[in-house]
């Protein structure tokens, strides 16, 4: 079955073309791949819902839109109105077109605190952890604070032992940033490195290190 990109390149007339310079021009501007895909797919799915090129949508469409979209159960959540939006104004300020205001859609959200081992909890999850490897993941992922998607790109090189830190490249928001390495984690981490004795990245799931 088709997707809603490839069903709106087919439905309507000239939006193929639009699609690839909207998305080749989010590239340039060095946009990261999620918002990429979110900010097209949601530009794909508005425009096959009226049938129309995203130039021609009005600010009524977009309300129009929305109140479909909170009438259904269970309705999108915040993420995919601000994605609708942001694409928009996005797609009209980068084709040049006049912007217009579309407010987000008030939207409830529930307000769940995280939840935050403590560590006693950590010791014992990595007390029952017989595999190195999963010890030396849980481990900087806790000491270091780490985001899956840092952890799995992390090189080896930006382990720097001497200095006790680790170099995070790119993190959230593209940011750099460097966070301290524990003791105990990088005694975790010195027999992981001799039992796998990984080339460039530090664990080797990334589909870069292939």
């Amino acid at each position: 079955m088709a997707n809603i990109v490839q069903r709106a390149c087919f439905s309507i007339p000239e939006f193929e073309q639009r699609y690839e310079k909207f998305s080749k021009e989010l590239q340039v501007r060095q946009y990261s791949p999620g918002s990429i895909s979110a900010y097209c797919h949601k530009l794909s799915a508005i425009c096959l819902h009226f049938r129309k090129l995203p130039e021609s949508l009005t600010e009524d469409d977009c309300r129009d839109y929305f109140s479909m979209l909170l009438s259904r159960s269970p309705s999108p959540g915040l993420s995919y109105f601000k994605h609708t939006v942001y694409g928009l104004r996005c797609y009209r300020k980068m084709m040049g077109l006049s912007s217009f205001t579309v407010p987000l859609p008030s939207i409830r959200k529930d307000k769940k605190l995280p939840i935050v081992l403590s560590q006693e909890e950590i010791r014992r999850l990595l007390s029952v952890t017989s595999s190195i490897r999963s010890k030396a993941i849980f481990s900087l992922i806790y000491s270091c604070g780490l985001r899956m998607s840092e952890l799995i790109n992390l090189r080896l090189y930006q382990i720097d032992n001497e200095r006790m830190q680790v170099f995070v490249y790119q993190g959230k928001g593209k940011k750099d940033r460097y966070v301290p390495l524990s003791s105990n984690v990088q005694i975790v981490l010195k027999r992981y490195l001799e039992a796998y004795d990984p080339c460039m990245y530090l664990f080797n799931d990334s589909p870069a290190s292939r």
